[in-house]
């Protein structure tokens, strides 16, 4: 019965005076850092509402800041309604511009959103319209006008109307 008594205080002993079982310190591990989504971008070109521009666009925006440093690419939109519904052209770039050729005399909307290589995304930039400048319309003078009545050098003796 002693023996038993001894092997069981032993045990407390050994039990109370452990380091929690994994061996290590007891300083707390530190926290992982949390990735965080970049600012979202700014549109510089082509501006809100501009008329006429060319139908190959190259469409460039103000860079977006990550605040761990990770590399960031762009997500550019171009549609032809404000919903984004009708979607022309999603594509990506890790450059601050785009160069897209679109179809002439027409309105178009597009937007740019940016995300991290660790895929965490800002919200898409504001919605921005603009026209593409149709094709040119031929003019001319116009024709030279014809005499119906009265005839020619004729006199006119009647002058009901």
């Amino acid at each position: 019965m002693k023996k038993i008594g001894l092997f069981i205080l032993s045990l407390v002993v050994f039990s109370s005076c452990s380091s929690g079982g994994d061996g290590g310190s007891d300083d707390p591990s530190p926290n992982p850092v949390q990735n965080t989504s970049p600012t979202t971008p700014g549109l510089n070109y082509p501006t809100n509402n501009l008329v006429c521009i060319s139908n190959t666009i190259n469409f460039q925006w103000n860079a977006a800041v990550d605040a761990q440093n990770d590399a960031i690419t762009y997500q550019l939109q171009v549609a032809t309604d404000n919903a984004f519904t009708q979607n022309l052209n999603s594509s990506t770039a890790t450059a601050l511009s785009k160069q897209i050729t679109l179809i002439k005399g027409k309105s178009y909307y597009w937007r740019v959103k940016a995300t991290d290589s660790k895929n965490a995304s800002s919200s898409y930039s504001a919605v921005y319209n603009f026209y593409t400048e149709g094709e040119g319309v031929v003019n001319h003078v116009p024709f030279a006008p014809v005499l119906v009545t009265p005839i020619l050098n004729s006199i006119q003796t009647n002058t009901s109307v």
